[in-house]
């Protein structure tokens, strides 16, 4: 009976944790598309291409400058090589002896990104009222072809909240804009997919053993995509006032979305009298908080600068039953943070754009979230960027313009210390820091 009491507590101990709060996808740690990258992701009043259902999904609407042909196809890939570092000793208590702490490792990424927009206005016809009428979808695809890494940590691991394992899954978004009157306004309107769901696994005459098992059992699991909203708005007053003819205005939002499966139940039954071990257990990750945009940008003979500022609502995340049953009062609440974004783009010639883009981002995880056991990493950090868009030579069976854009960004991680009230030698102070290159290439085609 010892045993078994012991079996129980072992797989509760093993299994009942859930994992932190994940980053969202790669488009929220990096960036969306080459150009915004380089631009600081500051896309919400500019953008107005494949990457609007992302940024701005108003954007998709506005259309009617693109008189080389306004449905367009996209195909790109962006790597991500983190350098961070975590500085921490650990130990074992009773015996004195060095343990790994891996949460730096193995955290770079790829992702293969496909866009398109299509048209609507060359299939049907649009009241006088609409200008524009663009479907646009966004796939994000992870380059070794995986759907979704779930991470089901402990949540005293040392994680970081926003990279490796944490930024990949795969990303569907799609939606419509429309313009109207001549763009001089414009909305859209949109989803991102997700994955939500319950699982159920049962295990038979589990044997008190440490050596490899297969013991009977049954497990099923029903997944399912779920959306998320997103919409948002644009409006051009140089279409009404000449005197503010390069200003443009944007904003966006997107719905808080996030993995979970819920329940996962798990019964297992030993061989010793096949008492039945009833577990509770659930999957959390990839939380996206709600965020709202709001941005302009301004020309100025060949100058465009364009500035964002988003908010971020940390504060919505609501940890799972399990863990807060296992941690309770020790789980903090996020901050909710505010990112100002800032981009630059000069016309160099008729055939390329040149780029460049900074914003900063502080980090939603508090202090006093990591001053027990937890240990959710996250930095603020100061994001510099530069890239370029090239017009490449018309091809005779294309009737639009063809584009190359190239988007490169670093990403500072400032040094970020961490005080335990009550350190142990398997949980002490340590700080951590690093930084992040981020390389995104892309070809367009406008038909």
């Amino acid at each position: 009976m010892k045993k078994t009491l012991c079996v129980a507590v072992c797989l509760v101990l093993g299994v009942m944790l859930t994992t932190p709060a994940g980053a969202t996808h790669f488009g929220d740690t990096f960036g969306f598309s080459p150009e915004g990258m380089a631009l600081g992701n500051a896309m919400t009043a500019k953008v107005d291409d494949w990457s609007a259902v992302y940024y701005n999904i108003a954007g998709l609407g506005r259309s009617q400058h693109l008189v080389n042909g306004k449905s367009q196809l996209f195909l790109g890939y962006i790597n991500n090589a983190p350098d961070l570092d975590i500085e921490i000793v650990r130990r074992e208590a009773a015996t004195g002896d060095r343990l790994a702490t891996n949460g730096d490792r193995d955290l770079d990424t790829g992702t293969i990104v496909i866009g398109g927009v299509l048209d609507i206005g060359t299939l049907v016809h649009l009241p006088e009222m609409v200008s524009s009428t663009r479907l646009g979808l966004a796939i994000g695809l992870n380059d070794d072809q995986s759907v979704v890494k779930i991470n089901d940590l402990d949540p005293r691991t040392h994680n970081f909240m926003r990279y490796g394992r944490e930024c990949q899954r795969m990303l569907i978004t799609t939606g419509m804009g429309f313009g109207f009157l001549h763009d001089t306004f414009g909305v859209g309107l949109g989803v991102t997919s997700f994955f939500t769901g319950e699982g159920t696994a049962l295990l038979e005459r589990v044997e008190l053993q440490t050596e490899s098992q297969s013991p009977p059992g049954q497990a099923k699991m029903d997944l399912k995509m779920e959306q998320a909203l997103v919409m948002g708005a644009y409006f051009s007053p140089g279409k009404l006032w000449r005197s503010l003819d390069t200003l443009e205005l944007g904003v966006a939002y997107r719905a808080e979305s996030q993995l979970d499966i819920t329940p996962f139940r798990a019964i297992a039954s030993t061989d010793l009298g096949g008492i039945p071990l009833n577990i509770k257990m659930a999957l959390v990750d990839y939380y996206q908080p709600e965020m709202y945009s709001v941005g302009l940008a301004y020309s100025l003979n060949r100058l465009t600068l364009s500035a964002d500022l988003e908010f971020q609502q940390w504060s919505g995340f609501e940890f799972s039953t399990p863990m807060q049953e296992n941690y309770g009062g020790e789980l903090k609440e996020f901050d909710d943070i505010f990112v100002p974004k800032l981009g630059l783009a000069y016309d160099f010639n008729p055939s390329l754009d040149l780029l460049f883009g900074y914003y900063y981002e502080p980090s939603f995880v508090p202090d006093e979230a990591v001053s027990g056991r937890m240990n959710f990493l996250d930095n603020d950090k100061h994001v510099v960027s530069l890239g370029c868009v090239y017009q490449l030579p018309k091809l005779s069976m294309v009737k639009g313009n063809s584009e190359f854009s190239i988007g490169y960004q670093y990403q500072h991680l400032m040094d970020r210390d961490v005080i335990k009230t009550a350190p142990t030698p398997e949980n002490p102070h340590y700080s951590y820091g690093g930084s992040c290159h981020s390389l995104m290439l892309g070809v367009s085609i406008n038909i």
